[in-house]
């Protein structure tokens, strides 16, 4: 039951929300640093929070005197706090959000841990058609999480897909490191041209894991059609080297995007392209998870060598105005895969709505995740999804109060099937700008 339980709860990826400032003149667009911002009425703030919240998960099952299992649901609570900051220079804008909390659970079902997120951002014009950008994002992320902040990935140039951090099965704890360096070019008013180069690690608590290591460049032109229209196409690389000597990827790719802002600042961007995967290596699995060759899910170990050739798409659209936001993506991408599934196809959707008033913030979000193993033999996808709505209230100066309701579903693995948890947390919060907690 252990080992299942584990294998259940732990199995997922987390797409983060992606949110899109209209582009201007500018090849190179920075994101909010949280939802939080739309509290202020300009980009130059510092807020200090902490929190402490009590937890109820409705599926928690455990054993009972007779070795059966029965699911009562299962409390428990959460206190940490952080930091949000932002400031606009004359020629440049920085950003910096950090996060973090730790989570105790008074059921065996979910490991007590912490979860941290930073996400720093750069942006900087240095000269009449150069702009420079640099993005960092780490964290360390316990399974059962909802949601992650988008603060730290890469900047969404040609309309892509963003940055991905995917779970493992046999992990309790994720922790990952992405930086994003990009410049552009603006030789026009009409033409401009971006270059960028990322790095990205991942790494599982489970020792049999396969973590990777990896880089990614990219090139892409991009041309302005009319004030409010840009066309533009991209190619990208990236290489991935996986641990144990479990192999490594190298993908290719190719993408034509178009991009146009409506009236009251709707904007949309749609992509389309192929990429190239190119897998090889030797995979084993901890003999405790197989059965011959075989681990859950019709996983296969042993040598793999697999070139295919994926559709690559993405559709967006945005409306980010003073208190209010609003997004929603979809599309289908290769990553580098979450170390049970390596390089795989991964085809999503996600949406985000949040608005702020005076003293107060509902937001909510959704996403669902198809993976598909791009490298090794895996004989069953794997689907998983999840909503979120929080509430956040201004009780006086300073101090607020916050609820949260999410709904996770964790997909099946053959032999196990899958589950649903349904997770609510109330509690307070301190905040030195007097403001409630957000989505995140």
């Amino acid at each position: 039951m252990k080992v299942k339980l584990t294998v259940l709860l732990t199995f997922g990826g987390i797409l983060a929300f992606g949110q899109e400032e209209p582009p201007g003149n500018n090849p190179l667009r920075s994101n909010p640093v949280t939802l939080a911002s739309q509290f202020f009425e300009n980009n130059n703030y510092v807020n200090y929070f902490g929190f402490a919240n009590g937890i109820y998960d409705s599926y928690a099952p455990t054993l009972n005197s007779s070795g059966q299992s029965v699911n009562n649901g299962g409390f428990g609570y959460q206190v940490g706090g952080g930091v949000s900051a932002s400031h606009t220079f004359r020629r440049a804008s920085l950003s910096l959000t950090y996060s973090g909390g730790y989570s105790d659970y008074s059921s065996s079902t979910f490991s007590s841990g912490t979860n941290q997120n930073l996400g720093f951002n750069y942006t900087r014009r240095l000269s009449r058609r150069w702009t420079f950008a640099f993005s960092q994002g780490a964290g360390s992320i316990l399974y059962g999480t909802g949601y992650i902040s988008p603060s730290g990935n890469s900047l969404n140039l040609s309309g892509d897909s963003p940055s991905q951090v995917a779970l493992n099965p046999f992990s309790t704890n994720t922790r990952y490191l992405s930086s994003n360096v990009n410049f552009a070019y603006q030789q026009t008013r009409r033409w401009s041209y971006v270059f960028s180069g990322g790095f990205f690690l991942q790494r599982f608590s489970n020792v049999n894991s396969i973590g990777m290591t990896g880089g990614s460049g990219s090139f892409g032109v991009n041309y302005r059609t009319t004030p409010r229209t840009t066309i533009g196409v991209s190619y990208n690389y990236s290489s991935f080297v996986y641990q144990h000597d479990s192999g490594d990827s190298q993908i290719n790719g190719i993408q034509g995007f178009v991009s146009h802002q409506f009236p009251n600042h709707w904007f949309v961007t749609v992509s389309g392209g192929i990429t190239h995967s190119q897998i090889s290596g030797f995979i084993v699995l901890p003999a405790t998870a197989l059965t011959g060759n075989v681990g859950p899910g019709g996983y296969v170990t042993g040598y793999y060598n697999t070139g295919s050739n994926f559709p690559s798409f993405n559709g967006s659209v945005s409306r980010v105005y003073r208190k209010s936001q609003i997004t929603a993506s979809a599309g289908q991408s290769v990553i580098s895969g979450n170390g049970y599934y390596l390089a795989s196809r991964n085809q999503f959707l996600s949406g985000l709505f949040s608005k702020s008033y005076k003293r107060a913030n509902i937001s909510a979000g959704a996403n669902w995740f198809k993976l598909r193993s791009a490298a090794n033999t895996v004989a069953y996808d794997y689907t998983s999804s999840g909503v979120g709505v929080s509430y956040g209230y201004q009780l006086m100066r300073h101090l607020s109060s916050n609820f949260r309701y999410d709904f996770i579903h964790y997909g099946n693995l053959p032999p196990t099937p899958g589950i649903n948890d349904n997770r609510l947390s109330f509690g307070f919060s301190l905040s030195s700008k007097s403001i409630p907690l957000t989505l995140y």
